[in-house]
């Protein structure tokens, strides 16, 4: 579903069964929701969402209270991505549990010899882990989080950042791959 105006929520509100948003969130355009089977997307209270959240499979999108997610960032999940509480998240942030596609050369020629069968484009033949955003995070613009990664309460993603591994508490990240630049202990 596309919202093309800003949607306010009031109260806790069931969008269908798979969507779930908190008190008080804005859902602004051009956000969008995609899911299909048993995924689900469960957004927190007092949240400014901008962006675009698609899960395959029993993949599921948590999202914690006060987040703020911004233009043209994409999340997707066929795993399981969670985003703590008072995060922010810039314009154009890629986080994805997946690789999208599968990485075995085999598997990715049977894709590209049936084009039609859209199953074969399915994240479940892809590599997959769970992402983990703890709490009072931000996320630069153009970042992209990969799977598997966890970044730790406190902490700073730089502009541009590749993030490919865990990221300490309290640590700001920059690079590619992301790598510690400075504590703020």
């Amino acid at each position: 579903m596309i919202f093309r105006k800003i949607l306010f929520a009031f109260k806790k509100k069931k969008i269908k069964k798979e969507c779930c948003i908190g008190e008080r969130t804005k859902l602004c355009y051009p956000m969008s929701c995609v899911y299909d089977r048993s995924g689900s997307i469960v957004v927190g209270r007092d949240c400014i969402i901008y962006g675009s959240f698609v899960t395959q499979e029993n993949g599921n999108i948590e999202i914690g209270d006060r987040v703020t997610i911004r233009y043209n960032t994409r999340v997707g999940a066929v795993n399981s991505i969670k985003i703590g509480n008072d995060v922010i998240i810039s314009n154009n942030v890629t986080i994805y549990d997946n690789n999208n596609d599968p990485t075995d050369r085999e598997k990715r020629r049977a894709i590209c010899q049936n084009l039609s069968n859209a199953e074969l484009w399915k994240w479940k033949y892809a590599v997959q882990a769970p992402v983990v955003i703890e709490d009072n995070v931000w996320i630069g613009e153009r970042a992209t989080i990969l799977k598997g990664v966890r970044i730790g309460e406190g902490s700073i993603v730089a502009m541009g950042a590749i993030v490919t591994k865990d990221v300490p508490p309290n640590s700001i990240v920059a690079g590619n791959p992301a790598k510690v630049v400075k504590s703020l202990e």
